[in-house]
This record gives C-alpha cells, sequence and structure tokens, in this order.
C-alpha cells in the first residue's frame, strides 16, 4: 500500500523503519519540480515522529515522503498546492497524511484535495494545534483530525457528528522516534492524526475503501460521540419589484433615503389617520424623490408585492389599535408578502402565510443553529473587515454603512456586509443578525460570537473583497453605577466579527474622555484599528433636550470647532456624518490603512 506522507521528511535510517521502504522527495529550487533524494536531508523530527505513529503494526507499506517544511516547521500555501498537485500527477497511492495547514480558506487548496478524493484518495490532515479552525482539516473531503483529553490510549479515538472535526485521538504527551535514532516526549495534533492514520491504512487493507465508510468505521470504533446538528448553510435573499412601507420612522427612513441607490421601488407610505402625520411630504435627501404619506385606507394592495411593516409598539399603546395584526390580516387577504422590523405577533402567522405559499420574514436568531458544532473551533476570515461602532443610538451608523458599500461598490470592490438592524436584507446584506430595537436577541457570548463567526465565514466563501460590519451603540459604558449602561452584546459581536478595522460614530456632546476610552476599549478587545471618527451633526444642546430625547442642529462653527479639537486631541481624523465627500474620505482610509493604492 503506497502512504504519501507531506511533512518535514523521514529519517530513514532510524531502527523504526527496518521493514518499511521509504522514498524521500525533495522539492529543486533548479528544475522547480520534486526530485527523489537517497541523501539524508532531514532538518526536523517531526514527520519522523509521525511516521513511525502512522506504520506501527503494519505491513506491505511504502512511504512517499514529501519534506515541505523548513527549519522552523514552515510552509507556504504554494509550496503546499505544488506538492499535492504532483501527488495527483505522478504518485499512484491510496492515503494522504498531512500534519499541516493553513489558517485561511484557500479555493484551489478546495479543488485539487476534492480532485484526489475523486480519485479515491484519502486524505487525513491534523487540525492547527492553536485551537482554531485549519485547512485542509476542515475541507468536506477531508478526515480533519483534532487531539482530544478523553483519548488516553493510540486506539482511542472520539467521533463528531456534522462537524468540520471529524474525529479526535491521542495528541497528549507521548514517546515517539525521532532524528538520529533518538526517541522523543511530544504532544500535538498531528500525533494524533498518525493514529487516525494507522488505522485507516488496517481498514483500507480489510477492503474498506470509501470515504464514508471509512468515517463508519472510525465511529463504530471511537469510545465517545459528539452528536451534532446539520446546519444548513444558507442566507435569506428577499426578492421583491415594489414595496409599500408602514409606518415612516426612523428605520423606514433609510429605506426612503436610500430607495434610488439600492434600486428600491416604493409604491408609497402609509400610516393610520389618527396619528397626524397623513398628508405629509417625505422627502429623500440623496435624491429628489419626495413621497406623500397616505392613509392605509387609500392602500392600492395591486400596487406592490411586498409590504414593509416598521415598529409599531408605541402607536398601538397610543391608538389601542391592533394596528400590526390588521395590517398581517390584510397583507394575507390580498395576498401580500410581509417583511416585519421585528416579531411582534410573527409566530402567530407563520404557518398561515406559508399555507398561502406567502413570505413572512421578521428578523430572528436562527434557533436550529448548534452553537457547539464545531467544539469551539473558529474561522479565520482571510479578506479585509471594516467594522463600524458608535458611542449612542441615532447618530447615523446605519446610514455611514449603506454610504460606504455604494462607495466602495462603485470602486469595483465586491462587498461582503453583515448588519444588526433588522431592515438590512432590504439593502442586499448577507446577513441581518438583529441587535437593535425590538430585537428579542437574547444570545451570549458563548452562542453569539460562533455565529458570527460562521456567518463571516459563509461570506468569505463568496469571493468578497471585503466585509462591512455595523454594531449598535454603547461598546463602552458610560458608567457602573447602573445596569443600563452594560451592552455585553456589543463586546461580544466584537469579538466575533474580529474587525481589522473600525471606525466610530460620535455625538457633539460626548466627553472626549469617554470617546477617547472607546477608541481604546474597540482596540483592545478587537486587537484592531479605529481609522477614522464620524461626527453626528444633531445632538442635545443641553440638560432638556438630554431629558427629552431630542437631538437639534448642531451651530456649523461649533460643529467645527468640536470636530477639531476632537481630532487634534484624539490624533485620529474626524469626518462629518452625511457631508458630501465622508464616505470617499472614509473608503480613502480603508484603501491606506490595509496598504491600497
Amino acid at each position: 500500500m503506497n502512504i504519501v506522507l507531506i511533512d518535514s521528511g523521514i529519517d530513514a535510517t532510524h531502527k523504526a523503519f527496518e521493514n518499511v521502504e521509504i522514498i524521500n522527495y525533495l522539492y529543486d529550487d533548479i528544475i522547480h519540480s520534486w526530485r527523489m533524494t537517497l541523501k539524508h536531508e532531514v532538518y526536523s523530527g517531526h514527520g519522523t515522529g509521525v511516521a513511525s505513529i502512522i506504520i506501527n503494526n503494519t505491513e506491505d507499506i511504502t512511504i512517499y515522503s514529501f519534506k515541505v517544511f523548513d527549519e522552523q516547521l514552515q510552509c507556504t500555501e504554494e509550496m503546499l498546492l505544488n506538492c499535492l498537485e504532483y501527488v495527483y500527477n505522478n504518485i499512484e497511492c491510496s492515503l494522504i497524511n498531512m500534519s499541516l495547514g493553513t489558517l485561511q480558506y484557500n479555493e484551489k487548496l478546495y479543488n485539487i484535495c476534492k480532485m484526489l478524493e475523486n480519485k479515491n484518495v484519502i486524505i487525513i490532515s491534523a487540525f492547527s494545534n492553536d485551537g482554531g479552525i485549519s485547512y485542509p482539516a476542515a475541507f468536506d473531503c477531508v478526515i480533519g483530525v483534532d487531539a482530544s483529553f478523553r483519548c488516553i490510549r493510540n486506539d482511542q479515538f472520539v467521533f463528531v457528528r456534522n462537524s468540520v472535526i471529524n474525529v479526535k485521538a491521542k495528541g497528549a504527551n507521548q514517546r515517539i522516534a525521532w532524528i538520529d535514532n533518538k526517541y522523543m516526549i511530544t504532544q500535538g495534533a498531528s500525533y494524533a492524526c498518525g493514529y487516525v492514520t494507522n488505522f485507516v491504512i488496517k481498514l483500507y487493507q480489510k477492503g474498506v475503501i470509501k470515504f464514508q465508510d471509512i468515517l463508519q468505521e472510525i465511529c463504530n470504533k471511537s469510545s465517545y460521540i459528539y452528536e451534532t446538528k446539520y446546519i444548513e448553510e444558507s442566507t435569506k435573499e428577499i426578492i421583491f419589484d415594489r414595496v409599500a412601507l408602514f409606518p415612516y420612522n426612523k428605520e423606514i427612513s433609510s429605506i426612503v433615503n436610500f430607495a434610488d441607490d439600492y434600486k428600491i421601488q416604493i409604491a408609497g407610505i402609509f400610516e393610520h389617520p389618527r396619528l397626524g402625520h397623513v398628508g405629509m411630504d417625505v422627502k429623500s435627501i440623496y435624491s429628489d424623490q419626495t413621497y406623500k404619506i397616505k392613509s392605509i385606507s387609500q392602500c392600492d394592495w395591486d400596487d406592490f408585492d411586498l409590504m414593509v411593516i416598521g415598529h409599531l409598539d408605541e402607536q398601538e399603546n397610543q391608538l389601542q389599535i391592533p394596528l400590526k395584526k390588521n395590517l398581517l390580516d390584510k397583507c394575507l387577504r390580498y395576498r401580500k408578502n410581509v417583511y416585519s422590523l421585528d416579531e411582534h405577533y410573527m409566530k402567530e402567522y407563520d404557518y398561515r402565510f406559508a399555507q398561502n405559499n406567502l413570505l413572512l420574514y421578521y428578523p430572528k436568531i436562527q434557533n436550529n443553529f448548534d452553537y457547539s458544532i464545531n467544539l469551539g473551533k473558529l474561522y479565520h476570515i482571510n479578506v479585509p473587515v471594516v467594522a463600524i461602532f458608535g458611542t449612542s443610538k441615532r447618530q447615523g451608523k446605519f446610514t455611514i454603512q449603506l454610504l460606504l458599500r455604494k462607495y466602495l461598490m462603485e470602486m469595483g470592490y465586491q462587498v461582503g456586509q453583515i448588519g444588526t438592524e433588522p431592515h438590512s436584507l432590504l439593502f442586499k446584506f448577507d446577513c441581518v443578525i438583529p441587535m437593535g430595537y425590538e430585537s428579542f436577541n437574547n444570545m451570549n457570548a458563548n452562542t453569539l460570537i460562533p455565529f458570527l463567526n460562521k456567518q463571516m465565514h459563509l461570506i468569505e466563501k463568496k469571493g468578497v473583497d471585503i466585509i462591512l460590519a455595523g454594531a449598535q451603540s454603547g461598546t463602552i459604558p458610560h458608567a457602573y453605577n447602573n445596569m443600563w449602561y452594560f451592552n455585553n452584546q456589543q463586546l461580544d459581536f466584537l469579538c466575533g466579527i474580529a474587525p481589522d478595522a473600525a471606525v466610530l460614530c460620535i455625538n457633539y456632546h460626548d466627553e472626549i474622555s469617554y470617546i477617547q476610552r472607546t477608541i481604546k476599549g474597540i482596540e483592545a478587545v478587537g486587537n484592531c484599528a479605529v481609522i477614522a471618527l464620524c461626527l453626528f451633526p444633531l445632538g442635545y444642546l443641553n440638560d432638556w433636550d438630554l431629558m427629552n430625547d431630542n437631538k437639534r442642529n448642531i451651530d456649523i462653527e461649533a460643529l467645527e470647532m468640536f470636530r477639531k479639537k476632537v481630532e487634534n486631541t484624539l490624533n485620529c481624523p474626524v469626518y462629518i456624518t452625511g457631508s458630501e465627500d465622508m464616505a470617499e474620505r472614509i473608503g480613502e482610509r480603508i484603501f491606506r490603512f490595509f496598504g491600497g493604492q
């Protein structure tokens, strides 16, 4: 049986390999290809140790050893790809063992592994010892191996269902062969991988040669099985031609302002007449479009296919009318799809809308997501991630996300985006994780972080150039004397998206010391850099405004003085939110930060 070991080379003179044929390959920089060598050219005992585990108590084994590691036990992705392609084209083998990998998802690496699987070659790869998800171990065409404290004996396994991890094996301190005919006490997932490969060799020689059959045999052999749920890797896409909006509020205003930019056809804006807004004109601040708020009784139900329903709890309390239920009943009667910004009453209508083949969407956390699916391992995201945070609510965070998204797309970039505002999907964001007003989101760090990480990975796999992620407000507490000041979900969000750079929205009435504390907190927890500040042009002018939550326009001169003061004090550029060149200037900051031209 021919086995390929991609590692640091093997000391074939060790007595552990007396009855094993070993053929060593080295990469020749002169001919730019791999060549066989009889010379004893081993720089590390790592491959020797792994090989000694693989061949233990086996017969009729030939090992083709490919030395890809350098003296520091490092291997480039190019070297690994080159090696696998050479094996595919030149070596007839049954099994490949790799105690190495990369934290970065690489489509070329996946493709060559898939080609080898189609050639009936079994690939077994160890996960990184740093605890993260690594490749090729995480690929669905590779048996991914990790170390487990549950495995004490060499023949003990732990099986994991529906995870990037397939099996765990003994990786604790153990005595293995090393170079110069010596032995070494060491540990790691590499050696756990060797034990799985040893078991698979014996299965293969008994006639068990198919990938799924081998996994089942490992499962049967395992002393413990982790049962995890299967996760459907898909995101919801909202498709519509024309929308009706009810009522007009902060979230709905974003749809009105950016309708032209994001090709949203608005059929009308509606409200209950007793709210006092019917007949008012609503103008987009980024186009010439003007809409007149109409009474819901004037709604032409044939003029749209999707009804967007905003938050109505305050209006229902004021009018003592079940506005939302009335709207949902009418949408059912007139066969209209619904996009609701919260989940009030939604579960009561789920079945009825589905029965009529109508969409009833409301942002919610996927309750079927198994947050332990990868046993704590997280994906490394290999594209630039920029996050937008804020010191408070109502300061244009979502507007900045939309403007920045539009600018980057106009510059030719493929933009992936995660939103925390409920209407994010209407702007073709990849994912919405509701965390704002009426979000009903009670996720903690153990659930939110892996969920965000999974969504980031799915977005990355689409081939985007950059990912934008918008948070809610209050990353760092203003004070510590009341629980309302603490918003731990924002810190969990920060850890889950792990941004490279961040933009912080600030207010005219914010104390500079608090802005500075927020910057330091984001940079420390997120291990990132705050590259720009955006100053909201509205604010509280006195205590009465603060008490009534009434933000007013700030005098231009006062706003500019504060902007310069913050910029000089904190040594960070400050832009006025909504200014004509804001998105362009933030975009330029992003390009410079990531080394773009």
